[in-house]
């Protein structure tokens, strides 16, 4: 498809859905096949789990909602070796939720915390993020296109909304592993942009309150 280059299809990312305001979210219903040498389900709704959630939080039950990228949807390991799984097999009447995504910056986690975590009445929420995340965020894509965040005037500003499903990204960069790998990678912000970087930080995790 132009929205989803064949070669990362081929390899990792077939769980992968496009979402017009985070730019891709999980497969619903998805279990892996013999592609992927390790157990990743997909509950229905959209959660990284083998069963699904009431909205309603169960009486007694403090329930935990974690955003993030692929260290919390835990991509390389199996449904029982994520955070989310040992916090809640872990501790008495708690429920973990994995609504961790590969690729996010904490913008997108913070747009999917507005749209869908707060409407299953978490007690707690958790946003698990890499310093290079909120690089991310800036940028119109990464892996797939998706929503850009910056500071206007001091305010926080998105574009690129609904996400384009047609690639801008050159032919080479849609047809090879290699050169997605290389050249869709965020680089760390320097030292000079960190400022800028950190009052982003900021806004969105105010966003996030």
């Amino acid at each position: 498809t132009e929205w989803q280059p064949g070669q990362w299809l081929d390899t990792t990312y077939h769980w992968d859905a496009y979402h017009a305001s985070y730019g891709w979210t999980n497969v619903p219903n998805y279990s892996n096949d013999d592609r992927i040498p390790f157990d990743i389900t997909i509950n229905a709704q959209g959660l990284r789990s083998d069963h699904d959630y009431s909205l309603a939080r169960p009486d007694g039950i403090q329930r935990v909602c974690f955003l993030g990228d692929s260290c919390t949807f835990g991509e390389e390991v199996n449904d029982d070796e994520t955070v989310p799984f040992h916090l809640e097999n872990l501790l008495e009447d708690v429920e973990g939720l994995n609504f961790g995504v590969h690729g996010y910056g904490l913008g997108q986690m913070v747009m999917r915390l507005e749209d869908e975590v707060l409407q299953f009445n978490p007690t707690h929420v958790v946003l698990i993020y890499l310093t290079f995340d909120i690089a991310r965020d800036t940028q119109p894509e990464f892996v797939h296109a998706k929503p850009v965040f910056w500071l206007h005037e001091g305010e926080l500003a998105v574009a690129n909304v609904p996400v384009p499903e047609k690639s801008r990204q050159p032919w080479l960069v849609t047809q090879s592993f290699t050169a997605a790998w290389l050249w869709g990678r965020p680089t760390l912000p320097t030292p000079d942009q960190m400022p800028e970087y950190e009052d982003l930080l900021n806004a969105l995790l105010q966003k996030a309150k």
